[in-house]
């Protein structure tokens, strides 16, 4: 019989390190909660802190259609939402409360799935659209910045109906507003994101990135 070794947890973390980096791209490694800055009693630190408190309910206690099982960050470009949604991510999998998650943007979802309809592409429509339907925790980041057709629109409209039926846990970052989303999607899918998902809102603020690179943007008189 094969003999099973204890892992130490200092193994343990290792191999959950590993994880976090296979499903993260590299830039994008570094996002915690820690590092994320956000002034003391702020109304961005109470933001922070909902996103970091946040678990999927999965409705066992007799009120599945109140059940929270998405996550859905709203704000500007530039505000931190893919870094929280990362953040939260890493604390989920560090702490072994995900075993089977997937991080995509909304902008490779879209171009995989028009690529599957080509001759050469090694996975049909209906490979990509099932495995996003039935991933156990899914996280799409950017939603709304994907080149829009009917197709994309038709599969995420599916996707979040599908994870909508079976509860199953959903984080998305977009900058659209909620008029947006449901003007791009579909009322239906709205409806479905104020029944399953708590809504937060980043606050508006200068966009990191061009803070973070110290120069004078000209935006004229």
């Amino acid at each position: 019989m094969a003999e099973w070794t204890e892992i130490s947890p200092e193994q343990m973390k290792e191999v959950l390190e590993a994880k976090f980096e296979n499903l993260i791209p590299r830039r994008l490694r570094h996002m915690r909660f820690s590092n994320f800055i956000a002034p003391q009693r702020s109304k961005l630190a109470q933001v922070v802190q909902t996103i970091k408190n946040w678990r999927p309910q999965d409705g066992k206690q007799g009120r599945p259609r109140g059940s929270k099982t998405m996550l859905l960050i709203l704000g500007e470009p530039g505000t931190g939402k893919t870094h929280l949604s990362i953040a939260l991510i890493y604390e989920l999998i560090m702490q072994q409360e995900v075993h089977f998650i997937k991080w995509v943007t909304a902008e490779n979802i879209a171009s995989e799935y028009a690529f599957s309809f080509r001759d050469d592409s090694d996975m049909s429509p209906a490979d990509i659209e099932d495995s996003l339907k039935q991933i156990e925790f899914l996280c799409i980041d950017d939603l709304g910045y994907e080149h829009l057709s009917e197709a994309s629109v038709g599969l995420f409209h599916r996707i979040f109906c599908y994870r909508y039926d079976w509860m199953l846990p959903t984080i998305v970052t977009t900058n659209l507003e909620l008029e947006e989303i449901a003007n791009r999607y579909g009322y239906r899918v709205l409806s479905r994101f104020f029944e399953m998902a708590t809504i937060v809102h980043i606050p508006t603020k200068k966009d990191f990135r061009v803070k973070r690179a110290k120069v004078n943007i000209f935006v004229g008189k």
